[in-house]
């Protein structure tokens, strides 16, 4: 009789368990696919819903009994959003070809909403902000330091010409409006002057350029994965990023550099990290409150581990950043470095009022009758936490660096809502890496060795 022969084991338990890992694996990348799949379509009707919200605020704000031409874009904003609606809908992969629908539909929808805003429903700049910059880079055009400039009656005809209320304009403890024509570093207005050379009327729009310029460079590091999602933080409230630029916040020209000095930063490129954010600082001041956290940073991350080889490391980000710094303010430093030093510490040591949203609300609302020197102490104190607990905590809190000068200045005693709002960009560049440190960390612990 023939012997029978024994069934063959559905599953071999002595078999190494990254084996059966492996036979596993094409279940998992169908799996992430689908995952994929449905960020991308989510994305999709995100961007529709957005579409549709500008289309109605475009239809609502564009005056189209005068202003015929917003019907055109009322009309391509509402094609956009039922594109971007269908699109989530096409059944299998022709979805990922449409993609680049996302960006593009944000960028529509975007200048659309700011030709409303800016050429018809408030052609008026909202803030001092503006038009010091604005009259700061005719200055310069016209041969002027604007450094030098301390003129009321500039200022007072200034206000009027672009026709800023009063009480929009920034005011000292005693009463009396400020002065002084610059109180930013050079970079502000450098970027100003070639628009406004060549014939720019608004300087409003060269913000929005560097808004969609912040876009195209998220979506371009984003892994393909996050693209459809990743922008779309940045339009979740058009009350912040957009209102602000419309009416007249100028600080996405500082946004961008600081972005990108965060990208080169992740890429380990920290030459070109160290000049990013030299132009950065040279820009405004609220990119300054990152330096002692990137020198932590270059600490922790430098490959040569000695303290020699770190204090190098650490010496050439200052030696490069101070000449991207330098690049923009120097021909004015040997101008009139006097005029140039007190229009760049303006804010820290002119004695402005209490303004914004932040802890300085006591003092505003008269809850408590603190002192400016308690805000002083409140700001130094919070930054020396914070830099103590990311020392201490640098691998937990490598990517939070980003957020670290929005927390400072809300202690501060102007706490403008720009003032935080603004590093959402830089983030979401430290989500895209977190992402990526996830990615790198799921393939170490899928490695199987070949003869497994």
């Amino acid at each position: 009789m023939a012997a029978v022969a024994a069934p063959v084991p559905l599953r071999d338990e002595r078999l190494p368990v990254l084996v059966q890992q492996r036979s596993r694996q094409p279940a998992a990348l169908r799996r992430d696919a689908r995952w994929a799949q449905l960020i991308l379509r989510l994305g999709f009707i995100a961007t529709g819903v957005f579409a549709f919200e500008m289309a109605l605020q475009t239809w609502q704000q564009g005056q189209i009994g005068t202003h015929r031409e917003v019907v055109a874009l009322v009309f391509a904003d509402y094609a956009a959003a039922f594109a971007a609606l269908t699109a989530a809908l096409v059944p299998g992969e022709r979805v990922r070809r449409a993609a680049l629908l996302i960006p593009a539909t944000l960028v529509l929808v975007l200048v659309a909403w700011f030709y409303v805003r800016i050429e018809i429903a408030y052609p008026v700049y909202g803030t001092d902000n503006a038009v010091f910059s604005h009259v700061a880079a005719e200055q310069l055009i016209a041969g002027r330091n604007p450094y030098s400039i301390n003129d009321p009656a500039l200022i007072d005809a200034s206000v009027k010409r672009f026709g800023l209320p009063s009480t929009y304009l920034t005011s000292t403890t005693h009463g009396r409006p400020l002065s002084e024509l610059m109180s930013w570093p050079a970079g502000s207005v450098l970027v100003l002057v070639p628009p406004l050379y060549f014939g720019l009327q608004d300087v409003r729009w060269v913000v929005v350029a560097f808004e969609i310029a912040v876009l195209a460079l998220l979506w371009w590091r984003a892994p393909s994965a996050l693209r459809p999602l990743i922008v779309l933080p940045l339009a979740v409230d058009p009350d912040l990023f957009l209102q602000f630029t419309a009416g007249g916040v100028m600080d996405f020209i500082w946004v961008l550099p600081v972005m990108a000095t965060a990208i080169a930063l992740y890429k380990g490129r920290l030459g070109w990290a160290a000049l990013l954010y030299g132009l950065s600082a040279g820009t405004k001041q609220q990119p300054w409150l990152l330096a002692p956290f990137l020198l932590i940073w270059l600490w922790h991350t430098s490959e040569d581990p000695s303290l020699r080889g770190r204090a190098q490391t650490i010496a050439r980000f200052v030696a490069v950043s101070a000449a991207g710094f330098l690049a923009l303010n120097a021909p004015f430093m040997l101008w009139d470095f006097r005029g140039w030093y007190d229009g760049v510490m303006l804010p820290f040591n002119a004695q402005l009022v209490p303004f914004g949203s932040g802890i300085s609300l006591l003092t505003q609302t008269g809850l408590v009758d603190l002192p400016k020197s308690f805000y002083s102490v409140a700001t130094f104190g919070v930054s020396g936490v914070l830099l103590l607990a990311y020392w201490l905590h640098f691998r937990t809190l490598k990517h939070a660096i980003w957020l670290a000068p929005a927390v400072i200045m809300w202690f501060g005693y102007r706490s403008l809502q720009n003032y935080y709002v603004y590093w959402t960009p830089v983030v979401l560049v430290g989500l895209i890496a977190w992402w990526e440190d996830e990615q790198d960390h799921d393939l170490l612990l899928q490695e199987v060795p070949r003869d497994a």
